[in-house]
């Protein structure tokens, strides 16, 4: 038989909560949590869940790693298989999908918005990975983390990241700097 994936969540806002505008990431830059937070992470769990504006707005797959789409639409949902998702009509069914998908030992939901809240109203989350950026990104169609009840987890602080701002080539030509500072907290539920 084999063991059950944990779910964990892995998020970026700023200090207001905003995750995203509308169909548009917020226009902060944090090089380092891409680098030595986000994709370590997810590359390593290794199975990615989002929602289809969250799919739509990256170039493919994120590479190294699976990656399902939710969406009913079935204009988005051919798109996205095109591109390489895999897709499910539901969050059950991405998670059954998961589950099921031999490689991988963790499930990331990386978002968005909805999904975030449907996580949180139907199952357990195992870890919360929040990267808080220290400033505020105001724009039209704001969509907002929902939080989890922080009472049901325990913060880890050995697991906490710190990055400094900083511009854009300090590490390297490639290297696109940091617009503000940033903490990285995770949390942790205890079942």
């Amino acid at each position: 038989m084999s063991k059950t994936k944990p779910i964990h969540a892995i998020v970026a806002t700023d200090l207001y909560g905003t995750i995203g505008h509308g169909s548009k990431m917020p226009e902060w830059v944090i090089d380092d949590d891409f680098k030595m937070n986000f994709t370590p992470k997810t590359k390593e769990g290794g199975i990615c869940i989002m929602g289809s504006i969250t799919a739509m707005s990256l170039k493919g797959p994120l590479p190294k790693r699976i990656c399902i789409a939710i969406t009913t639409n079935p204009e988005t949902a051919e798109h996205l298989h095109e591109k390489g998702f895999k897709i499910a009509q539901n969050p059950w069914e991405a998670l059954a999908m998961a589950q099921k998908i031999p490689e991988g030992d963790t499930i990331w939901n990386i978002g968005g918005g909805k999904l975030y809240q449907w996580t949180r109203e139907n199952v357990i989350v195992k870890e919360l990975h929040v990267t808080r950026i220290q400033s505020t990104y105001k724009g039209e169609d704001e969509i907002k983390f929902c939080g989890y009840p922080v009472d049901q987890y325990t913060l880890d602080p050995s697991r906490s990241l710190y990055f400094k701002k900083r511009p854009a080539g300090t590490n390297g030509e490639k290297d696109k700097g940091n617009s503000d500072d940033a903490i990285v907290e995770v949390y942790v539920r205890e079942y």
